[in-house]
């Protein structure tokens, strides 16, 4: 069972979502939680809602800036409205996707960075050269971030994760998530601190009950997982002949999961299918299954093995074509927002506080 998790949707041009960024940290650490920034483009998530900034509203907007001023008093941190607002963002939000990519130990300096210069100094962040001297001084590359908010992988990234926002029932920001529950708003954090700490009590009985476990057993020893599949009707049916020994939840691995999965002439690992946000790896340890990717078969045998790379968009399983039994180690992390296309199938999964959830490909639930 994974420690507590807060995932935290923000935009820089928010400045609700800023005053929820200088809360959080504490309260995750507080509460023994994992803090998950997941940048997003706030227009984007008003384009796909039909949602806009509360200051589109005169007699809103008049309130919410005395509202903003209260909560800055509270908490105890600076807080000046921009005069700039509302500053286009698609660069910043690129920039900490990136960040968060190909360099996550600067991602948390350019929040920090970010933050101030928009919500403190206040300043145009979406002038090149006024970025340009925020970068210096929070000492990231000019030219590589040049680079890196231009690079396609990153914009689809960006992309996803708003997507992925909008698919949840993000509507603006800041948006939290504990698990399956959503806080939207920084007046809200009490309820975030609150289901932090819920979720943290089953995670110390689990560690609990690992301590009382036998240092070391044979594989084969592990039952086998009680529920074959966890898809709905008519694809669990299809995996007859499939059954998984779960060695990494019997020893309570929090951030991994390892399997010893045995397929019967015939049966398949999984539907084809490719992950968002999750590694794959398989060992083959008997038998020589079949592995199915977009490139098309290839039969493996005792001894080889493959990786299956997040994001990549290359769907995958294996199959068992042969007349003997087929037994492979499975290895793979447990990313909670992570999405899984089938493309040759009307599924569609998204990973919530540790269980998968799936919808039709139009979006709609399977009963």
């Amino acid at each position: 069972m994974s420690a507590p998790r807060v995932e935290f949707f923000f935009d820089f041009g928010s400045p609700s979502a800023y005053l929820a960024y200088t809360q959080l940290p504490a309260i995750a650490a507080a509460c023994g939680a994992e803090l998950a920034w997941r940048p997003m483009l706030l227009g984007g998530v008003f384009k796909a809602t039909g949602n806009a900034s509360p200051v589109t509203v005169a007699a809103k907007g008049r309130w919410m800036l005395q509202d903003l001023q209260r909560w800055a008093q509270r908490y105890r941190v600076p807080l000046r409205w921009n005069p700039h607002f509302p500053v286009n963002t698609l660069t910043l939000m690129r920039g900490a996707v990136g960040l968060q990519l190909r360099r996550p130990e600067d991602l948390r300096r350019y929040v920090d960075a970010v933050y101030h210069a928009m919500w403190v100094q206040p300043r145009d962040c979406a002038d090149p050269a006024v970025l340009a001297e925020v970068l210096a001084g929070a000492g990231i590359e000019v030219a590589a971030f040049q680079a890196l908010v231009a690079d396609p992988q990153v914009k689809a990234a960006l992309a996803a994760n708003t997507d992925e926002a909008v698919a949840r029932g993000v509507f603006g920001a800041p948006a939290m998530f504990v698990g399956e529950q959503q806080f939207f708003g920084q007046d809200r954090l009490d309820f975030v601190r609150e289901a932090l700490l819920a979720a943290a009590a089953p995670v110390a009985a689990a560690a609990a009950d690992a301590a009382r476990r036998p240092a070391a057993i044979a594989a084969l020893q592990v039952p086998p997982r009680a529920q074959p599949s966890a898809y709905p009707e008519p694809f669990a049916a299809r995996m007859a002949g499939r059954s998984k020994r779960a060695l990494g939840d019997f020893f309570g691995l929090r951030n991994f999961g390892v399997n010893l999965t045995r397929l019967a002439p015939g049966a398949a690992s999984a539907l084809r299918h490719a992950h968002s946000r999750q590694d794959e790896f398989v060992y083959v340890l008997q038998g020589e299954p079949t592995l199915l990717t977009d490139a098309g078969a290839t039969r493996l045998a005792p001894g080889q093995c493959a990786g299956f790379i997040a994001g990549s968009g290359d769907a995958h399983c294996l199959r068992n074509d042969g007349s003997a039994e087929v037994l492979y180690l499975e290895v793979g992390d447990r990313s909670d927002g992570d999405l899984v296309s089938y493309p040759d199938d009307d599924l569609a999964a998204v990973r919530v506080e540790g269980r998968w959830r799936f919808r039709h490909k139009d979006g709609t639930p399977y009963a």
